[in-house]
């Protein structure tokens, strides 16, 4: 039994996940989804026709009904993206970002990724995913879980601002 929800899990992971890249990357697509005088039958049969033809399953296809049925749509990118996380933590993958003025070198990464599993629990693993901000001047940003952690140029020439104008 647990090895069929396992599965169902993993199928479903897969199409939210898919769904999603679909979202993101299809202005069309987020158009109609976010359409806010659109009938709530035409929004079902163009995303029930989206989602066939990506061989959805049932249990895909019913939550998108939800969804439309209680006017979330414009929300639905960001359900889906949590959905993501969630499957990933229920299968021990622990997501974190890591933002840095440019990009960080191959020697670099794996000194941040190294340092990063120290802190994970047995059985878990890292999704590592790098983002590049060149408003954050130099340092470096790390987002694991609820945890942040700014060590940015930026954020100390803020906090030092505030210093400064509360004299």
């Amino acid at each position: 039994m647990a090895s069929s929800k396992a599965k169902a899990l993993d199928k479903v992971g897969q199409e939210v996940t898919e769904m999603a890249k679909l979202l993101r990357e299809s202005t069309e697509l987020q158009q109609f989804v976010n359409e806010p005088g659109m009938p709530g039958k035409e929004r079902t049969a163009g995303l029930h026709a989206v989602l066939s033809k990506m061989g959805a399953s049932d249990v895909t296809m019913r939550f998108m009904d939800v969804v439309i049925e209680n006017k979330r749509t414009p929300e639905l990118l960001k359900m889906l993206e949590k959905f993501t996380d969630i499957v990933a933590e229920q299968k021990g993958q622990i997501k974190a970002t890591v933002t840095t003025a440019a990009s960080l070198n191959k020697n670099d990464l794996e000194n941040v990724k190294s340092g990063l599993k120290k802190i994970l629990k047995s059985g878990q693993t890292l999704i590592l995913e790098q983002k590049v901000d060149p408003s954050i001047i130099s340092g470096i940003i790390i987002d694991v879980g609820d945890k942040h952690v700014d060590l940015s140029v930026q954020t100390r020439m803020k906090k030092l601002q505030q210093i400064m104008t509360n004299m």
